[in-house]
């Protein structure tokens, strides 16, 4: 899995954190002298203040089945973009009557201000919320990172930790 081109390895703070020195001079130019550096500026498709629930959904993998009851089953490099949300996954399946979902494998959420990566996610692509566990996490506007047993978003974008710790 790949964060904007960069390898997301079992730490994925460490995969997104930069030195200042290669950060972009203006952000590095309001840091603290005692910080070595911040987590990347990612790039977004639309607008970062974008209701990404109002985007038509595009989904991929290596394989693909649409089954009678509506349901889409991916297998193999899935990834499935919404607005400014990507999920990256091993398989995924959707339901396409209840916009709902569930992937496995390697699972990498990335959208504006936060990345997850899990073990397994539900999903709802209706309202946006998910949740992930066995969670790796990064809040990239607020500078936090931390594991937890599972973490959830809800429709608000309001995050609820369990089990975990932060830093």
């Amino acid at each position: 899995m790949n964060v904007q081109g960069q390898p997301v390895s079992e730490d994925l703070a460490r995969a997104l954190w930069r030195p200042k020195s290669d950060l972009a001079p203006e952000r590095a130019v309001g840091m603290p002298p005692f910080c070595g550096g911040g987590y990347l500026s990612l790039d977004f498709p639309f607008p970062v203040g974008a209701d990404s629930d109002g985007y038509p959904i595009d989904a991929a993998g290596d394989t693909a089945s649409y089954q009678v009851d509506g349901e889409v089953v991916l297998i193999g490099n899935v990834r499935i973009d919404q607005g400014n949300r990507t999920l990256k996954a091993a398989r995924a399946e959707l339901d396409h009557a209840t916009g709902r979902g569930r992937a496995e494998g390697g699972v990498l959420l990335v959208q504006p201000g936060t990345v997850l990566q899990g073990d397994r996610a539900d999903i709802d692509t209706d309202t946006g919320a998910a949740e992930l566990e066995d969670v790796q996490f990064v809040l990239l506007d607020s500078e936090f990172r931390g594991v937890a047993d599972a973490l959830a978003q809800d429709e608000a974008g309001t995050l609820l930790m369990t089990r975990g710790n932060f830093t």
